[in-house]
This record gives structure tokens, C-alpha cells and sequence, in this order.
């Protein structure tokens, strides 16, 4: 998972402009909704690397995270959502 968020971060700072327009939200679930990280700017996500632990570790469903989103979006806490991964 680790080695994953690593990769990813790395493709995300590819782009200089990519957090003039954009919040990455960092959702750890198993069973039930775990962590969420907002990250605003690059070099938080150099200091989430850094103190990235695996919370949980129960049955996988991806139902309540969906439900989250969902949540989320109805709350209006995405102005433009355009990806989960």
C-alpha cells in the first residue's frame, strides 16, 4: 500500500500546476470509513509519506466508503469531483 502511495504521490508532482485547482483527499477503509486526509498542498504529501500508517485491517467493502463520498458530495465538500482511485 505503502510502495502504491508512493507511485501515486510521484505521478501527482509531475505537474507544477496541479495543486493551483486541486485538494486530494486520502481515504483509509476496510469495513467502515478508517481516515480521511484532506491535502491542500505538495509538501503535505511529503509529511503524510512520512507518518503514513495502515489503520484498520477488517473485512474489504467498499460500500461505506462510496457512502462517504456520497456524504461528502451532498455536503458540498467537492466543488468539482472528478476521480476516486
Amino acid at each position: 500500500m505503502e510502495q502504491f502511495l508512493r507511485e501515486t504521490v510521484d505521478i501527482l508532482l509531475q505537474s507544477d500546476s496541479f495543486f493551483t485547482d486541486s485538494v486530494i483527499r486520502i481515504l483509509q477503509c476496510d469495513n467502515q470509513v478508517r481516515s480521511d486526509i484532506v491535502i491542500t498542498e505538495k509538501n503535505q504529501l511529503s509529511t503524510f509519506l512520512n507518518q503514513f500508517q495502515v489503520i484498520g485491517g477488517g473485512g474489504t467493502d467498499f460500500r461505506p466508503a462510496f457512502a462517504y463520498v456520497n456524504e461528502l458530495v451532498e455536503q458540498g465538500a467537492f466543488k468539482n469531483l472528478t476521480g476516486l482511485l
